[in-house]
């Protein structure tokens, strides 16, 4: 099988998965649909912000991502959170000796509204590591995005977990 083969059974197996195990992983649907409103808690034109998604492995590695719809811009505030976690997270490794790692991946989606996101699927067109924001040559999925980031900083979970499911 072609790593290409095994990336697209890879999606299919999440797909089935999702559609099986999904409700098991959100306790409470209508609680997910519920918007979380920042009134009230600006100071000036300032507010508080998310973060989409967080992977954290032995406590080394972060990946961070946003989504946005049609790739679109990251607002700047935002973009200086993200910035300074992933940053902090690695220079907290100087203090303790150990070499942190971190990514954010910014993913673009065009899923309607009113349906499910599916982060796997999203397509990463820009990221951020090692202190810059980079295009990809080439677009490519979260879900591949992460293993190959998992190849890359030899997170031996994370490709496991990858190939066990694409085989």
């Amino acid at each position: 099988m072609t790593e290409h083969e095994k990336y697209l059974y890879c999606l299919d197996y999440i797909k089935k998965y999702e559609e099986k195990h999904i409700r098991k992983l959100i306790r409470n649907e209508n609680h997910t649909k519920q918007l979380i409103s920042f009134e009230g808690l600006n100071v000036g034109d300032m507010y508080p912000t998310d973060i989409d998604g967080a992977l954290e492995y032995d406590d080394i590695y972060l990946i961070l991502f946003e989504v946005k719809h049609n790739n679109k811009e990251i607002p700047t505030g935002q973009k200086k959170l993200l910035k300074r976690i992933a940053d902090s997270w690695v220079e907290s490794g100087l203090y303790t000796g150990i070499e942190k790692k971190s990514i954010i991946f910014k993913v673009s989606h065009n899923t309607p509204l009113g349906e499910s996101i599916k982060l796997a699927e999203g397509m990463v067109i820009d990221y951020y590591y090692d202190g810059n924001w980079l295009k990809k040559d080439k677009p490519i999925t979260a879900l591949q995005a992460i293993y190959d980031i998992a190849k890359e900083w030899k997170i031996n979970k994370l490709k496991s977990w990858y190939l066990l499911n694409t085989i």
